[in-house]
């Protein structure tokens, strides 16, 4: 059996970081960890999961950047090398879970399938622009609307390059973001 990945995408907005909160509301046994160097998360033994980035309460916040958004622009090296190294953490091939833009990126989604043995599901969120713009004036977000358009061309040539191996999923409302964390659990509870 190999390890699992989780790599969550998506437009600021899109309600990445929500998902991955309430993937840490599945157990209380989170600790602190740093498993590569500039490389920070949280890790569950009940879970066997790790959760890459930097989450309150576990670190301290700056108002709605959380995740890997908070991890030195120099993780990626690192991060590979968790990666390659991941199936050795322990006996029960330890599983991973990540969102944002600082590892969810064309280079980091090849590496993991084609230099890792792990099985990966991509997930890009989608939700309309108005729901959009709804959530970036809640949020105070002072993102410019030309970065905007940058995220939507990334995710744009990720899910053009990658084609069969994302999966876009719309995160507008309560039922998808549950959906969304029934997909997870099933991807990471499957033994096959």
């Amino acid at each position: 059996m190999s390890s699992k990945v989780v790599a969550i995408g998506g437009v600021a907005g899109t309600g990445k970081t929500k998902i991955i909160q309430d993937f840490i509301q599945k157990s209380s046994d989170w600790k602190k960890v740093k498993p590569a160097i500039t490389l920070d998360g949280i890790f569950s033994k009940k879970l066997n999961c790790y959760v890459l980035g930097k989450y309150v309460p576990f670190y301290e916040g700056e108002g709605y950047a959380q995740g890997t958004d908070r991890l030195s622009m120099s993780v990626q090296p690192h991060a590979e090398t968790f990666f390659k190294n991941l199936d050795r953490y322990s006996a029960s091939h330890s599983n991973c879970i990540f969102e944002g833009d600082r590892l969810f990126n064309l280079k980091m989604l090849r590496y993991l399938l084609n230099e890792t043995n792990h099985k990966c599901l991509f997930l890009v969120l989608d939700c309309n622009s108005s729901m959009l713009i709804e959530r970036y004036r809640k949020r105070n977000s002072n993102q410019s609307a030309k970065f905007i358009q940058g995220r939507f061309t990334k995710y744009n040539n990720i899910i053009h390059k990658l084609k069969l191996n994302v999966t876009i999923t719309k995160n507008e409302d309560l039922s998808d973001s549950t959906s969304i964390s029934k997909v997870i659990d099933r991807f990471l509870n499957n033994t096959s």
